[in-house]
């Protein structure tokens, strides 16, 4: 749902808005957001399995950007629904939402903006990923649901 190329995740603009470089990670962003949520299951000694599972998990990627202009913005939105299987009723939806800004701190400077590095942008964007994913495994709700 995001309207996106599946590995982007943002953009540096310069001091008039303009793009002066596109962030992308080598794999799509659903399988990054995938591994996340499937490590932190995991790490909480929640059981993930392929086929046999009592319980789906199901998310839609609502939105996934960051941008850096004046300081680093990251907006992640995800709608995590958890089914009943086989019949796949529904036990739990609930979307989860975060707005990271970071000040530049390591940077270089290019045409009077400050703008970090690639590899920083792509990691506070995987780091506040990380953060929402715990909020939503930490969740509850969502836990119960998981349970039988």
């Amino acid at each position: 749902m995001r309207d996106r190329k599946p590995n982007w995740i943002g953009r540096i603009r310069g001091t008039f808005g303009n793009t002066l470089e596109t962030i992308v990670i080598d794999q799509p962003v659903a399988t990054l957001v995938q591994t996340q949520f499937r490590t932190g299951l995991e790490a909480r000694q929640f059981s993930v399995v392929q086929t046999g599972a009592a319980y789906e998990v199901e998310g839609v990627i609502r939105k996934l950007s960051s941008i850096q202009y004046v300081h680093i913005e990251t907006n992640i939105e995800i709608e995590v629904l958890v089914r009943s299987l086989p019949s796949r009723e529904a036990r739990f939806a609930h979307v989860y939402s975060t707005r990271a800004l970071q000040a530049s701190q390591t940077y270089s400077v290019l045409a009077a903006v400050t703008v970090w590095p690639v590899e920083g942008l792509r990691g506070f964007t995987e780091k506040t990923l990380a953060n929402l994913v715990n909020q939503a495994l930490d969740d509850r709700a969502l836990r119960d649901a998981l349970r039988p």
